[in-house]
């Protein structure tokens, strides 16, 4: 009887096969003297092998030139259920008594149900970003907005999070033949909301802290950690990358797409501008933590301006 039954999946995660093992040690590689024989490129000829003792299986990677991707370790002790990824091929370990999904009915009935939870659920998601973005171009505004005119304009950000969402769970379908529609919703509203939060914090910052230069960084730093760490997550399930490589992707992308608005930014910045954008905007008085200078001490200090601009 087999002791473990070993799934490989090819790159495209449309093919499966299975390997069962009566016996230790399993050497897997692309080369033809392994037990089991892998045709990936990203795989050494001698691989990895996988042993057995007291405490269960062992797998050692046979000081490959990729190694065993989604872990650091040479040395992995994996349960039954547990994957692993050597190049573009993924390897999953089972005990032969491994629960299975339970059979389903050749006459079973679409599950209406479960649609219409989950269109509750799509639903909850976007009325909740909806509110958040409403209630942020609320507070914006220094005008009086007709609510009807606010709820459109929040309208744009729920479909876009919902094209978002949509373009990763069709990736992470192409890929894995896995959908992951609602966790892509899920995690690209969070991007919305903590985005806007960021943003008050800054202008709340902005409020008290007369660098501008300071402002704009944070400002930028703050919106490249975010947008990173959003890509990390679409790409944490829609590819089949290691996670340092997956990191290293989101990271190069997102301060990419910075670096690229800076610029943009700065080489479209006239001489004079006659309608100035400033760094901060009128919060209410209960939030500045530095002391205010009172309507002498400004009017002094802008005689000052005004006489060092009239001597040069």
């Amino acid at each position: 009887m087999a002791e473990l039954i070993l799934e490989i999946q090819d790159n495209s995660r449309r093919n499966r096969y299975y390997y069962p093992v009566e016996s230790f040690p399993v050497k897997i590689g692309r080369g033809y003297g392994n037990d089991v024989i892998i045709s990936d490129p990203y795989v050494c000829p001698e691989h990895l092998v996988i042993e057995k003792d007291d405490q269960g299986w062992i797998v050692r990677d046979l000081d490959s030139k990729n190694g065993i991707e989604n872990n650091d370790a040479t040395t992995i002790r994996p349960e039954s259920g547990d994957s692993l990824l050597i190049g573009h091929t993924r390897i999953r370990l089972f005990k032969p008594d491994h629960p299975v999904k339970p059979t389903q009915s050749l006459h079973e009935k679409h599950n209406i149900a479960g649609f219409f939870v989950g269109l509750a659920i799509t639903a909850t998601i976007l009325v909740l970003l909806g509110a958040g973005y409403f209630i942020e171009l609320y507070f914006s505004t220094s005008v009086k907005i007709q609510t009807d005119k606010l709820i459109v304009g929040s309208l744009p950000v729920m479909g876009g999070v919902l094209v978002w969402a949509g373009f990763w769970s069709l990736l992470t379908y192409i890929v894995k033949r896995k959908l992951f529609f609602y966790f892509q919703l899920i995690v690209s509203s969070i991007y919305i909301l903590l985005t806007i939060v960021t943003e008050n914090l800054v202008s709340y910052l902005a409020y008290n802290i007369k660098s501008v230069f300071v402002i704009e960084s944070l400002s930028y730093i703050s919106g490249g950690l975010l947008f990173a760490v959003l890509l990390y997550f679409n790409m944490k399930k829609a590819l089949s990358l290691p996670r340092k490589r997956q990191w290293l992707m989101a990271n190069l992308f997102s301060w990419g797409l910075i670096g690229v608005s800076l610029f943009v930014v700065i080489t479209n910045q006239s001489e004079f501008n006659s309608k100035p954008e400033y760094s901060s905007v009128i919060k209410p008085p209960f939030s500045r933590w530095v002391k205010a200078e009172d309507v002498d001490t400004f009017i002094q200090n802008s005689e000052k301006i005004i006489y060092f601009e009239h001597k040069d």
